[in-house]
């Protein structure tokens, strides 16, 4: 693991300059590998961090049987969002939507990041199907008090949100992939229901039915 080496005899200010220069390497590489995991625009984890985090958490899930929420959220309309208020504005309501899901996720182990143009994502280790409900209601709240101010419009523009969301204990041998197929398919649901709302899965009780209800929340 040597990257470096200092022949004798050791001169003092050699061997403090040679440590400097390795130690502000060493915060140079760390600084650009957070940056590599942080969205640029919304300052929360990218995609690239969410994919990481899930199948870590995925699989703690899978070994201790507790229980896993996933969710994938989308801003409704956000194209004719843009196209009425300008992509400045557009860019400003991802960055206030992405504040608003990091502001009621808090807990360390819970995870929000930009999945893609208006997609988020959220990954809640060790949440209930109850708690999931709760965390998408808050959200749902906190989206709705979000208002944007227009230089052609004296009203202002509000956004909401369409989700899937998916509750369950992961299996041992599961793929994180089949989650969030599931929850894609539940918000996919949520937009054809008529947007402004999330469809939630609760696949950890074992005394539902066969096939778990889903229930809305909106």
């Amino acid at each position: 693991g040597g990257v470096d080496y200092i022949i004798k005899p050791v001169s003092g200010p050699l061997v403090c300059a040679r440590v400097r220069t390795h130690l502000d390497l060493k915060i140079a590489r760390d600084s650009l590998e957070r940056m590599a995991l942080v969205d640029g625009l919304t300052g929360i984890p990218n995609r690239r961090r969410f994919d990481s985090v899930l199948q870590s958490e995925w699989r703690r899930a899978a070994r201790s049987a507790n229980p896993l929420t996933l969710i994938l959220l989308d801003v409704d309309h956000f194209k004719q969002f843009n196209d009425a208020w300008g992509h400045v504005q557009g860019d400003e309501c991802l960055r206030a939507v992405a504040a608003v899901l990091a502001a009621e996720c808090q807990r360390a182990p819970d995870l929000v990041a930009r999945y893609g143009g208006e997609e988020f994502a959220l990954v809640l280790p060790e949440t209930t199907a109850a708690g999931a409900r709760d965390v998408l209601r808050s959200l749902l709240k906190g989206i709705g008090r979000l208002q944007f101010a227009g230089s052609d419009s004296e009203s202002p523009a509000r956004v909401s949100l369409s989700g899937g969301a998916l509750t369950l204990v992961p299996a041992v041998d599961g793929n994180p992939a089949e989650g969030l197929n599931l929850a894609d398919q539940l918000l996919y649901e949520a937009k054809a229901a008529g947007r402004k709302r999330v469809l939630h899965r609760d696949l950890t009780d074992e005394r539902g039915p066969a096939t778990p209800a889903t229930i809305e929340i909106g």
